[in-house]
């Protein structure tokens, strides 16, 4: 559902509200009273704005989006051996509210609404903006672990390969002699490594994974690494991705040192013939 900018574009007749309830079963009828929920959300943010609305529109919208829901959650029944005491207050005051709206729309000056009517929309404005603003942030969550997951995903698979590739090339840095071809394939590949060194890691952890390479005392992540598993691990999932990364890094700076070691000593051979 998207509720980002004005919904007053979206149309209620008054042939909505039988064309919703037809589909008989709840969940659908609920699924579609939300859609309509942020017409209500925002005129009535407007009203309290001040912003002046054509009334005989925003009663019949009122009407037909809090008949729907007030449908919808008298049909609920809810398992009390289940459900605490606060949500089945919340719950039964909705209801009311609902009940409260719908019966006076018709009558009720919205120029001067009494305090039991701001009373039943502003619960229902409230309990609606929060619900919905959970369901956003639980929306966000879980669209931010899709990320994560498919970005450790696309890691690990990059260290597979990485680690296929490496096997490919040791025995081609073992033999003693190379045909023009092999040293073709060493000089393509070390490019290939090189840039995915470049471009898929940051600058600063590269530098920081080789200043730990070049210190004298350097930091063991593989070991630090195998501690993941353990209970009493304390890194957080950003530390053991940062420690992934590094380790990565480390395969990639020593094939790439391998084999431009390789390919001096090569040319270096070729020269001296």
């Amino acid at each position: 559902m998207n509720n980002s900018g004005t919904v007053f574009d979206i149309q209620i007749n008054d042939s909505t509200y039988n064309e919703i309830i037809k589909l008989e079963d709840n969940d659908l009828i609920f699924e579609k009273s939300l859609e309509l929920l942020p017409i209500f959300l925002d005129k009535y943010k407007a009203i309290n704005d001040g912003i002046v609305l054509d009334e005989s529109i925003f009663r019949k919208e009122v009407k037909t989006i809090f008949s729907l829901l007030h449908h919808v959650f008298t049909s609920e029944e809810l398992d009390d051996s289940d459900t605490d005491e606060e949500t089945i207050e919340k719950f039964q005051t909705l209801c009311s509210h609902f009940k409260n709206i719908t019966g006076n729309i018709d009558t009720m000056d919205l120029h001067n609404i009494s305090n039991d009517t701001k009373e039943s929309f502003d619960f229902i404005n409230n309990y609606f903006k929060d619900n919905l603003q959970a369901e956003k942030e639980m929306n966000k969550s879980i669209e931010n672990l899709g990320n994560t997951l498919e970005k450790g995903l696309s890691a690990l698979e990059f260290s597979i390969d990485l680690n296929e590739k490496i096997k490919e090339i040791k025995p081609l840095l073992k033999k003693e002699e190379l045909s023009f071809d092999e040293i073709a394939n060493l000089t393509n590949e070390v490019k290939k490594f090189k840039k995915d060194l470049k471009e898929r890691y940051e600058k600063d952890l590269v530098i920081k994974t080789i200043s730990n390479l070049e210190s004298e005392k350097p930091t063991n992540y593989f070991e630090i690494a195998k501690s993941f598993t353990k209970k009493e691990s304390t890194h957080t999932r950003d530390e053991m991705e940062e420690i992934n990364q590094i380790l990565i890094i480390e395969n990639l700076i020593s094939i790439i040192l391998n084999i431009e070691t390789k390919l001096k000593k090569l040319n270096s051979n070729i020269l001296n013939k």
